[in-house]
């Protein structure tokens, strides 16, 4: 199966996971036990995606991968782009909120990273 993140390839996907939060205004009052607690859902939802996996190829495939995605997350994300989810069967439009990855020592001449992303569900 082929994972790509606004159309790059993202080599080996090991782990999607997705939290879709409620933003719950609360209201505890003094001296109450929990059943006293007021809880109004008035702001909607969000959801985020995790993505952890490893990307390999030559040093200037790994690099362009990276450059790419730090190039998408230096504050200039105007317009989402897409997540196709086979898990979910969906396609969402996100926007990277963070980008992580590391460096792994390979065999001679490929190169490989791990990496986690950080997405956010957007409506643009």
């Amino acid at each position: 199966m082929a994972y790509k993140l606004g159309g790059a390839s993202l080599g080996t996907l090991n782990r999607e996971q997705h939290t879709k939060s409620s933003e719950l205004d609360i209201m505890a009052f003094p001296m109450s036990d929990s059943t006293s607690t007021e809880v109004w859902d008035f702001n909607g939802c969000t959801r985020k995606i995790q993505l952890e996996g490893i990307y390999a190829g030559t040093l200037t495939e790994v690099r362009k991968f990276i450059n790419k995605f730090e190039g998408i997350v230096n504050g200039s994300q105007t317009s989402g782009i897409t997540y196709a989810s086979t898990m979910a069967d969906t396609t969402y439009t996100i926007k990277i909120e963070r980008f992580i990855w590391k460096y792994t020592v390979g065999e001679a001449g490929v190169y490989a990273i791990g990496y986690q992303f950080q997405l956010v569900e957007s409506s643009a």
